[in-house]
């Protein structure tokens, strides 16, 4: 959330789901099911952005949208993150 209100962007977010709000981390899909419900929405309709492995292959495992985000912390896992992913992306504006 601070990264979102120093962005500016957090108005653009009908709902924030984190890992404390529902108890488990990334390497289950409790996270992104949780959003999946609130929307009711199928996983596939679902796109999952990440940039961290873990979850970027709970949502590929789990029949969602992944979308890889590089991330230069990361980069070293680019073959995982291209392996887990159904689209990999450099940057959002890719998606404009």
């Amino acid at each position: 959330e601070p990264c979102l209100k120093r962005l500016n962007i957090i108005d653009y977010f009908d709902i924030i789901v984190d890992v404390d709000l529902v108890k488990a981390g990334k390497d289950s899909s409790k996270i992104f099911d949780y959003a999946a419900n609130y929307f009711n929405l199928p996983r596939n309709q679902i796109a999952v952005f990440e940039d961290v492995i873990t979850g970027l292959k709970t949502a590929y495992n789990h029949d969602y949208i992944a979308v890889a985000v590089y991330d230069h912390k990361s980069a070293r896992f680019d073959d995982l993150k291209r392996k887990y992913s159904h689209l990999y992306i450099n940057d959002f504006k890719e998606l404009l």
